[in-house]
């Protein structure tokens, strides 16, 4: 495979995860983790992130917010820098950011 080949191969599989259109941008509020939508901070999508983002967003968050285990719990608000995409509708219908990725400060 010629050089030429391989670089554009390479760049078709990474348009699709990072485009012009995503943003450097602060996602501020409450971590949570709902079955129905997944895991959050605010308005962004966490949940296409990878497993060490994930585990960075918990060493600053602390433990998401989860229905099964409110009990007393008091609600923390976090703030994370992440590189997200556009806002769009997730599959429940509500307006989120799609994260890419965590920016480690």
């Amino acid at each position: 495979m010629n050089r030429e080949v391989f670089l554009a191969a390479v760049s078709i599989a990474l348009i699709g995860h990072v485009s012009a259109a995503d943003k450097r941008k602060t996602c501020s509020g409450e971590f949570t983790d709902m079955p129905t939508i997944g895991v959050t901070v605010s308005d962004c999508d966490l949940n296409d992130i990878s497993n060490a983002d994930l585990q960075y967003v918990r060493q600053r968050c602390g433990k998401p917010f989860s229905p099964k285990e409110s009990g007393n719990r008091t609600p923390k608000t976090c703030a994370i820098t992440v590189i997200a995409g556009p806002r769009r509708p997730n599959r429940h219908g509500a307006l989120v950011f799609p994260v890419r990725r965590v920016v480690r400060e």
